[in-house]
C-alpha cells in the first residue's frame, strides 16, 4: 500500500518516540532500604552518702547495772573520756542508691593514739561484730576492712548499718599500768594520752 505524506509523518513520529524511550531515558532498578533505627541510654546511678558524725566517745558513761555515772568528766575541760570500765557503741548509717551491682565496705578505720603499748592490748574495738585489740589496729589498720553488704543492681535507696564499739574492761590484770597512766594524765591533761578513731566506707562496682 502506498503511504500518503500524512501517514508517513505519523509513522516517523511514532518511531522517534520509541527510540527516545529506549536510548534516551533511564532504566528502572531494584532498590530497597531498612527503616532508620536508633538507641539511647543514660548513665547508671552510683551513690553513697553518709551523714554520720562519729560519736563513739562521751564525757560521761553509765553502766546499765550501775547507779550514777561510772566515768564522768570533772569539768576541768569539755573533752570526751576513755578509761577502764567504759563500753560505748554507735551504729553508723550509710545510704546507697545504685544501678550497678556493688560492694559496700567499711575500710577506712584508722587509729591514732599515744596510749602506752602495755595497755593497748586490753582495749577492744569492734567493727561489724569482730573484735580487735587496739594494739593490732595500731600495728595494721587493714585488719579492720569489712565487707558490709553486696548491694544488688537497681537498689533505689537503702540504708545499711555498721555497728562500731569500744570496750575497756575494768578487770584485766593491768591495774598498775592503768593507774600510772591516769596519774601521768592528771599532771599533764593538755598534752596527755589520747585516742582518735576515724572511720570511712567505700562503695565499689563489682562483676
Amino acid at each position: 500500500m502506498k503511504l500518503t505524506k500524512k501517514r508517513l509523518a505519523l509513522v516517523t513520529a511514532a518511531a522517534a518516540l520509541v527510540t527516545a524511550g529506549i536510548f534516551g531515558g533511564t532504566y528502572a532498578k531494584y532498590h530497597t532500604e531498612t527503616l532508620p533505627t536508633t538507641d539511647n541510654a543514660r548513665l547508671a546511678k552510683f551513690y553513697l552518702n553518709s551523714e554520720n558524725t562519729l560519736d563513739l566517745f562521751k564525757t560521761e558513761y553509765t553502766n546499765a547495772t550501775g547507779i550514777g555515772a561510772d566515768v564522768k568528766n570533772d569539768g576541768s575541760d569539755a573533752k570526751n573520756l576513755i578509761a577502764p570500765n567504759v563500753t560505748t557503741t554507735q551504729n553508723l548509717t550509710f545510704k546507697v542508691a545504685t544501678e550497678v551491682k556493688s560492694q559496700l565496705d567499711f575500710s577506712g578505720l584508722t587509729i591514732d593514739t599515744n596510749l602506752p603499748k602495755e595497755l593497748q592490748q586490753f582495749i577492744l574495738v569492734q567493727v561489724c561484730g569482730a573484735y580487735h585489740g587496739l594494739d593490732a589496729l595500731v600495728a595494721d589498720p587493714s585488719v579492720a576492712a569489712y565487707n558490709v553488704v553486696t548491694v544488688p543492681a537497681g537498689d533505689p535507696s537503702t540504708e545499711y548499718h555498721v555497728p562500731l564499739s569500744f570496750t575497756w574492761n575494768l578487770d584485766n590484770g593491768a591495774d598498775a599500768a592503768e593507774t600510772a597512766a591516769a596519774i601521768a594524765q592528771a599532771g599533764n591533761s593538755s598534752a596527755g594520752y589520747y585516742l582518735k578513731v576515724t572511720g570511712q566506707a567505700t562503695l565499689t562496682q563489682i562483676d
